[in-house]
């Protein structure tokens, strides 16, 4: 599920779902910067919080999934059961909607946010006492 062409217009909105640790992130925003950034916390439950939450999010911007550039997921590494969540939902809108789709990593997302010239472990909690690692 990835497309290096998610929207050529910089002006169209864009969804991205987060379902690889204990809360569950919903962000919508476009190229001048964020329209809305949620998180939820909903163990056990995301599968029923998902949808409805996206659904409220674009209402509230007026929004239809059609005028969506894109809908990415964050793909791993983290909760197994939080990753099958999003990333079905994301195929369900891009297909329903015929918009691109996207999967994101989550260690190369959080990497990018820190100004290192040099080598940078990335770790987060992976349950059990235990971490996942990358190193960039």
């Amino acid at each position: 599920m990835t497309s290096s062409a998610i929207s050529p217009d910089p002006s169209a909105p864009l969804l991205v779902l987060c379902g690889a640790e204990s809360l569950l992130h919903i962000v919508l925003g476009h190229g001048d910067g964020v329209l809305h950034a949620e998180a939820i916390h909903c163990p056990g439950a995301s599968v029923t919080v998902l949808a409805p939450a996206i659904a409220r999010i674009l209402a509230a911007h007026r929004i239809a999934a059609t005028d969506l550039g894109g809908v990415a997921a964050v793909c791993g590494p983290g909760s197994f059961t939080g990753l099958r969540i999003t990333l079905a939902t994301v195929a369900g809108l891009g297909m329903g909607a015929q918009i691109p789709m996207a999967g994101l990593e989550l260690h190369r997302l959080l990497a990018a946010q820190v100004p290192c010239p040099g080598r940078l472990w990335v770790a987060t909690y992976a349950r059990a006492h235990m971490v996942y690692a990358q190193l960039f």
